[in-house]
Order: structure tokens, then C-alpha cells, then sequence
């Protein structure tokens, strides 16, 4: 019988603690919701001062197959070539970020672009300017082209990406698939054919991190 009320008791003061263990823990969270400052920290400045990076993930326009699976319209991407020259953009910098030597840089990139050495030398001299570019040879470059200049390693050498809609078939059935293009702020928009009729679905839509 004693120890029948032992146990009682110890049940009861069992259940007591648990329930001031519970009635800490919801008046802690309660307190964290509520509360303007914990610990002397104004929670709403110390939110506000935290820094959230946001980037948007550009869509990328949907092929257009035909019933084999082959690609009739796709898109891909172009670059243009542009090159830092002003030194102040490699000050404080342990490596370099813009082009100093002109004359190498220049060299490398003549056998790539089908440019003359000599017109290259004398875009990458053109003083008062932060960046040039290199004229119509130096757009529309493709990925391999891209990949072959980046393998050389030229500092200050960076490239611009843009994307067009590309058709590996030329002109068939171009009046059925119509075509696309950029516009001013570089979103490929549908204007004829099935690129228009479908243009909201090929658009797709942008993400972000």
C-alpha cells in the first residue's frame, strides 16, 4: 500500500514538472514572436540589416521538334567580345583585370577573330575610354570561339552573352514555324508562325536564387 502512494506521488510531481517544462518552453516562443528585442538586439534592425542577394535565372526559350524528335528551332547562345583597358579597374587588385600587354593580347586574338593585328593593337590603345569592342568580327562569336579565347588566358579580355533563335534547317517550313527575335531588353519574343502562336509556352518562365 506505501509503495501504491509512493508511486502516486511520484507520478503527480512527474506531471507537475512536465508542465512547467511546457509552460517555459510556449512562454519562450510566445516571448521570441512578440517581443521587439531579445538579448538587446532590436530585432526588426537586425533583420533589416541583413543583406539578401537576389538573381533572376533567365528562362530559356523551348525547341520546337517535329514528330522524329529533331530539332527545328532551338536557341543558342552569342558573345561579344569587349576588352577592359583602363588600369584603374586592377587597382588594389593582387592580379591583373584589365589588358597591359597590348601587343600580345592583340597578337593571340588576331588568329582567332580574322582580325589584323595592327587594327586590334589600335582599339586596345584608344585612350579615355573604360572598355572597347572590336566591330563586327568581335560579335556573334561562337561558343567554340568563345572557349578558344578563354583557353588563352588574356587579362581583361571578358565577353558579352546574348542568345538567338537558331533553325539547323534553314528555310523549311519556315512559313509554318515563322521565326523569333530579341528584343530591346534581349527577351526572344515569337513573331510569325508557331513561335508567335506559342510564344507563351516556349517563353517559359524565369527563376531565380
Amino acid at each position: 500500500m506505501k509503495k501504491c502512494k509512493n508511486n502516486i506521488k511520484f507520478s503527480n510531481l512527474f506531471i507537475v514538472l512536465a508542465f512547467f517544462c511546457f509552460a517555459i518552453i510556449i512562454y519562450r516562443v510566445v516571448y521570441l514572436a512578440t517581443a521587439k528585442e531579445i538579448d538587446g538586439i532590436d530585432i526588426k534592425v537586425f533583420a533589416d540589416d541583413r543583406k539578401i542577394y537576389e538573381s533572376v535565372i533567365p528562362a530559356s526559350r523551348g525547341d520546337i521538334l517535329d514528330t522524329n524528335s529533331e530539332v527545328l528551332a532551338t536557341t543558342v547562345s552569342t558573345y561579344k567580345l569587349i576588352a577592359y583597358i583602363d588600369p584603374i579597374r586592377s587597382e588594389g587588385e593582387s592580379k591583373l583585370y584589365h589588358v597591359e600587354d597590348k601587343e600580345t593580347t592583340a597578337k593571340e586574338l588576331s588568329k582567332i577573330l580574322g582580325m589584323d593585328e595592327e587594327e586590334i593593337y589600335y582599339i586596345l590603345n584608344q585612350e579615355g575610354l573604360y572598355q572597347v569592342e572590336f566591330g563586327s568580327k568581335g560579335k556573334n562569336l561562337t561558343q567554340s570561339q568563345k572557349e578558344k579565347i578563354d583557353s588563352l588566358n588574356l587579362p581583361g579580355i571578358d565577353f558579352i552573352e546574348s542568345k538567338e533563335r537558331y533553325y539547323p534547317n534553314g528555310d523549311f517550313a519556315s512559313y509554318t514555324l515563322g521565326y523569333a527575335r530579341s528584343d530591346e531588353y534581349g527577351v526572344i519574343e515569337g513573331e510569325l508562325g508557331l513561335e508567335s502562336v506559342l510564344n507563351e509556352q516556349l517563353k517559359g518562365k524565369d527563376g531565380y536564387t
